[in-house]
């Protein structure tokens, strides 16, 4: 039987400082069967963490990647009053101001607001 692609695998990773140089150092041959699913971990400065992991996953996404996303951990609330959306739409405008592309994770069990969230425009 052949299979129609490669395999990919998909390590799930921490966002942080250290898994970013890791992805952005993978050799083309590498990156070519993996798809990383970045993991946000909560933090008291939540802005700071996006910010944060957008300006780390700028570098560490090749020109053209897309960035596998898990917010799920973050609170679901508007991350500054006035922002419309919680951090996976601050995530989504971030990157893409950045020129990265991204695919949120979801869940079965999240709600119905965050669901409409995800949902492509």
């Amino acid at each position: 039987m052949r299979w129609a692609k490669p395999l990919t695998y998909v390590p799930i990773l921490k966002g942080k400082a250290g898994e970013c140089s890791a992805l952005e150092h993978v050799t083309p041959a590498v990156r070519s069967c993996i798809r990383p699913v970045m993991e946000l971990v909560p933090d008291p400065g939540v802005r700071d963490v996006l910010e944060t992991f957008c300006d780390r996953a700028m570098d560490a996404v090749p020109k053209g990647g897309v960035l596998t996303v898990d917010s799920g951990a973050l609170p679901t609330t508007a991350v500054l009053a006035g922002d419309a959306g919680g951090p996976m739409a601050c995530l989504s405008e971030s990157l893409g101001l950045r020129g990265v592309a991204m695919c949120p994770v979801v869940r079965h069990a999240d709600s119905r607001d965050v669901l409409c969230r995800a949902r492509p425009p």
